[in-house]
């Protein structure tokens, strides 16, 4: 059986569900955010108003969202 390896950078599923993705750096979330082929930092209000009201999650996820196999 392989070994879990962290997914390189990347834009993913955002696991809070505050956009359709966030930025994932290959080490932890960032603020960086798309959503509807936008793309802005997450406390940006601009960004917000096309989002909705942004909420801090009580704790972040343990670990990066499972990758679909290709």
């Amino acid at each position: 059986m392989g070994t879990w390896r962290r997914p390189g950078a990347a834009w993913l599923a955002d696991p809070w569900g505050r956009a359709e993705y966030r930025w994932y750096d290959g080490v932890s979330w960032t603020e960086h955010v798309a959503h509807d082929g936008s793309i802005g930092h997450e406390h940006d209000e601009a960004f917000s108003l096309l989002v909705g009201p942004v909420a801090r999650p009580s704790a972040p996820p343990a670990a990066p969202p499972a990758l679909d196999a290709c």
